[in-house]
């Protein structure tokens, strides 16, 4: 990446002798490399839907999980004509609001990562200048817009950022909870997303829900309360940590289908069984080691 400071810098370029010892020269310019990524990371095919200076917002990101949401999101960038075709049942849609130095601007996207030790995916553009040019600080808009396969993204809960630093807040990142984003499994119901928001009556899939310390308590908030199980003791389940048997083993990621009755009534149901778990509100969890 270049460098960023408060002065306008140029391109650095050199000269050869042209062909045939005519005496006169050519400028060249330096090939820019692509940019590096860390070796615990690795390359998320995308289909490049928008790669366009100028538009949107900078340091903000957002997914779309389906054609209304596209929608949305196209309107909000103040995109011209309807959006291109996505096939949601397989793809998402992954937006980064990258800044870019209006005296160095970007080439274009070159990549979409996904860092696992920082739990990120991110975009790395491709500079137009050496590493080490002065740029000015500016933050300009550059929208990067892509289709993903929903199989090629984490089945752990992830980040959207737009660089591979760390951020200095959470404006503008958006948290994806365990498996918001990935097949359906058959499941006619959406994701439980990773605000854990459900309204009475409806139905989510909350994917990847961890049984370290049975479930009891769900180690998954919904609408920022903490639940916990009144009828375990219905199921067969037994021992410290009690999973019901069809459920799995404590440990296990399980994936639940639930369900909001009212407002001090949640119900979750394993995907695959026909075994539910009935949940109360506790303010008082006890933890968990």
């Amino acid at each position: 990446m270049a460098a960023i400071v408060s002065a306008c810098g140029t391109e650095t370029s050199g000269t050869t002798a042209a062909p045939g010892g005519s005496g006169e020269t050519t400028t060249t310019t330096p090939a820019i490399p692509p940019p590096t990524i860390g070796p615990e990371s690795s390359v998320i095919p995308h289909q490049t839907l928008v790669d366009e200076p100028g538009i949107g917002g900078v340091f903000t990101t957002a997914a779309a999980d389906d054609a209304d949401e596209l929608a949305s999101l196209w309107e909000r960038l103040g995109l011209d004509g309807a959006p291109p075709p996505v096939d949601f049942a397989e793809e998402v849609v992954l937006y980064f609001g990258v800044g870019e130095s209006g005296s160095c601007p970007y080439l274009g996207l070159s990549r979409v990562v996904y860092a696992e030790p920082d739990i990120r995916v991110y975009p790395t553009m491709q500079d137009s200048v050496p590493a080490g040019t002065a740029c000015t600080a500016d933050a300009r808009p550059h929208a990067v817009v892509v289709a993903v396969n929903r199989a090629d993204l984490p089945d752990a809960e992830f980040h959207l950022w737009v660089v591979a630093d760390d951020f200095s807040s959470r404006e503008g990142v958006t948290f994806i909870a365990p498996g918001e984003l990935r097949p359906r499994s058959g499941s006619d119901y959406p994701a439980l997303g990773a605000d854990g928001s459900l309204d009475v009556g409806e139905t989510r899939i909350a994917y990847g829900v961890n049984t370290h310390c049975g479930v009891e308590w769900l180690l998954r908030p919904v609408n920022d309360v903490t639940w916990r199980a009144v009828d375990l003791d219905e199921t067969d389940a037994s021992g410290i940590d009690p999973v019901p048997s069809a459920w799995g083993r404590a440990n296990d990621d399980i994936d639940l289908e639930m369900t909001l009755v009212d407002e001090s009534t949640l119900e979750a149901t394993a995907l695959g069984t026909d075994v539910t778990v009935t949940y109360t509100p506790d303010p008082n969890p006890p933890g968990c080691d």
